[in-house]
């Protein structure tokens, strides 16, 4: 065999060869199907990924460590953006941090999951009531409702954020739903009982609150704001024996110690209220309103002095309180600090109390 033919088998022989690997190429469809297969098996492994952290997230949370739980938790929903267990127990731990603004926000992804679960509306809404989003909270009890409507408790809930917003008069349509749905449901007939005394209907106020009290005897505040309303209507006997009433039941309710002791204030009992506001300052020590009240009473009683300490402290735990400025401008101005006296006029005009406007009228340059 000559050269020329062995170089032209040689040849014949390559071209086989080369078609050979072009025909061994995976089809379009096969391709197709390998990198389905690989997304497959990568999903697979993110979903064991997304398991195993949310398994940490959970002993972390037992372990009471909120933070580091949120952290695997969120490792898995960012693996398994799906993973509705992993929204809600991290929104359990935004809970336990306080940080209702966070939880709500992942209770909200687990109802657009399901977006039937009226229990966890009512979650958004316990949320966003804790935290001061009333208007958001509204939204989602009235949603609790409409996916619940025998939730009684969203109803409650929704009069309770709207009393909030001093909307009284639909406050008191939701409490009317939730005590049609349950008629010893003695929270809702004292919550609208106090919707009715922010509106000044005192004898129906008192009818829910009687109602409340008859119901369940034993809680404290329903008897304080039975004494609360009888004050609006100058029957201060009975609103004493009303807030003593509370007192007997719990004698560590500050509140309506200082309610009563602003009975005896309008009473002219000095030394009874003086003592009323001295427990309530025991009990929380961090109440202003106690302190503007005391010092009310010991500016009655000339002790003017004492009464500008007492206003100094109830402005030093709440800067915004207007009317301790108002008093104590009074006070200063009787101890004859007169330029005192306009600063804290001054200050309470700016706040809002127009009270302020005409003693800075009246009394400074």
């Amino acid at each position: 065999m000559n050269r020329r033919i062995i170089t032209v088998i040689i040849f014949v022989l390559m071209a086989a060869f080369c078609r050979a690997q072009v025909d061994t190429t995976m089809t379009r469809e096969e391709k197709q199907f390998a990198d389905s297969i690989a997304r497959l098996n990568t999903e697979n492994r993110m979903i064991q990924e997304s398991q195993e952290a949310y398994n940490a997230g959970i002993k972390l949370f037992e372990s009471k460590k909120y933070d580091d739980a949120i952290r695997k938790f969120s490792e898995a929903v960012e693996k398994k953006p799906d993973f509705r267990e992993a929204f809600q127990n991290r929104a359990v731990a935004y809970t336990a941090l306080k940080k209702h603004k966070n939880a709500a926000s992942d209770y909200a992804k687990v109802l657009e999951m399901d977006p039937g679960n009226g229990d966890i509306a009512f979650k958004i809404g316990e949320q966003l009531m804790a935290a001061e989003d009333y208007p958001g909270a509204a939204t989602a009890y009235q949603k609790a409702a409409e996916l619940n409507p025998k939730n009684h408790e969203a109803l409650y809930y929704l009069g309770d954020v709207l009393f909030l917003q001093e909307k009284y008069t639909e406050a008191i349509e939701q409490f009317n739903k939730a005590i049609t749905l349950k008629m010893d449901y003695a929270f809702a007939w004292n919550d609208r009982g106090s919707c009715y005394r922010m509106l000044g209907k005192f004898t129906e106020a008192l009818r829910d609150y009687n109602k409340a009290v008859l119901l369940d005897p034993r809680l404290a505040f329903v008897h304080n704001n039975i004494g609360s309303t009888k004050k609006k209507m100058e029957d201060y006997m009975d609103a004493v024996s009303a807030c003593s009433k509370a007192i007997q039941i719990d004698p560590e309710f500050y509140l309506a110690y200082n309610n009563r002791g602003t009975i005896f204030f309008l009473q002219g009992k000095f030394p009874q209220a003086i003592a009323d506001f001295d427990k309530t300052i025991s009990i929380n020590p961090k109440y202003a309103m106690a302190y503007n009240n005391r010092g009310s009473v010991k500016f009655k009683m000339e002790k003017y002095t004492e009464a500008i300490k007492d206003f100094d402290e109830a402005i030093k735990l709440d800067p915004n309180y207007a009317a301790a400025y108002l008093n104590r401008g009074i006070a200063k101005e009787m101890a004859r600090d007169a330029e005192g006296a306009c600063a804290d006029w001054q200050k309470a005009w700016e706040m809002g109390i127009e009270q302020g406007k005409k003693y800075l009228m009246n009394d400074c340059n």
